[in-house]
């Protein structure tokens, strides 16, 4: 079987043009999905040498690291909340920042979000692609809560479409779509851990994510040991284990490209950061892998 497993190539030629505009990292939770952000948007930052603006964003707006981590690293951190989606939204629908901060005080408002489930999903997305469409030059990453959340996010624009039919908030929705399914602009990460119920686990929600739209999908197996300890260097039977599942593992994904993220023995979580950015210049960028 030819070998698609992809690590970063320091002769790979990076440009700024090379990067999509919005990433979502997502997996099950302790898979390293936050690090893994917050590597994604280092690793951009640092190779678009400020041609771009590049975001750091997660759903449930707290952070998963200190702030002075996001500052060592210069990565500006983007708060994203669904109170200030909606303002955001209506402001531009009513052409009135006023009307809408009054609208969204009535307790209609405050109890639509229950009443329409998912509704909360589509202005929060919508809101992304919008700075995105307003600042062409800004890149996204933005680390997912749960798989779940992911799903719920990308079904809302389907789901609305079929309930309103036409209308204004139609063709927003139809904005959504086609930005989401642009394979240029728009890409999902799926992290996973090197066990075999982390690994299946990303293939169903690759497959769930494939039955709901065309969008960009690339797999990354977070934390392996496989390159450190190789060879005659092993000197345990658990670390020779560790190392020969990690191989079995890779054929569950066939002829899928998987980024391989070594596992990093740094404590300090600055340092951690830019070990698994070393790892994930193929991960982020559209050149394909050979």
């Amino acid at each position: 079987m030819t070998d698609r497993i992809s690590n970063y190539s320091s002769q790979l030629s990076i440009h700024s043009q090379d990067f999509k505009n919005l990433y979502i990292v997502t997996g099950k939770g302790g898979v390293g999905k936050s690090l893994l952000s917050l590597s994604c948007a280092y690793y951009i930052s640092e190779h678009t040498k400020g041609k771009k603006k590049v975001l750091y964003l997660n759903f449930d707006d707290q952070l998963p690291v200190e702030k002075k981590v996001l500052d060592e690293l210069k990565i500006e951190y983007f708060p994203l909340s669904l109170e200030k989606s909606a303002q955001e939204y209506m402001s531009r629908k009513l052409g009135s920042a006023t009307i809408s901060s009054w609208i969204m005080k009535t307790p209609f408002f405050n109890g639509l979000f229950n009443i329409v489930p998912g509704l909360g999903n589509l202005i929060l997305i919508g809101h992304v692609i919008d700075i995105i469409n307003k600042e062409p030059d800004t890149i996204i990453v933005a680390d997912s809560p749960s798989t779940g959340h992911l799903l719920s996010i990308l079904e809302s624009p389907k789901n609305f479409f079929q309930i309103f039919k036409e209308g204004a908030i139609v063709n927003d929705i139809k904005k959504m779509q086609t930005f989401m399914e642009n394979k240029d602009y728009f890409q999902i990460i799926i992290s996973s851990l090197p066990t075999e119920l982390s690994v299946k686990e990303s293939l169903d929600l690759e497959q769930e994510l494939k039955s709901i739209g065309d969008f960009a999908i690339r797999l990354c197996l977070n934390e392996t040991l496989s390159d450190f300890f190789n060879g005659p260097q092993i000197q345990t039977q658990f670390l020779k284990n560790k190392v020969e599942t990690e191989k079995n593992l890779l054929q569950l994904f066939k002829n899928q490209h998987v980024t391989k993220i070594a596992y990093s023995t740094n404590f300090d979580t600055v340092d951690k950061i830019r070990d698994i950015a070393k790892n994930i210049g193929q991960l982020v960028c559209h050149k394909d892998v050979n």
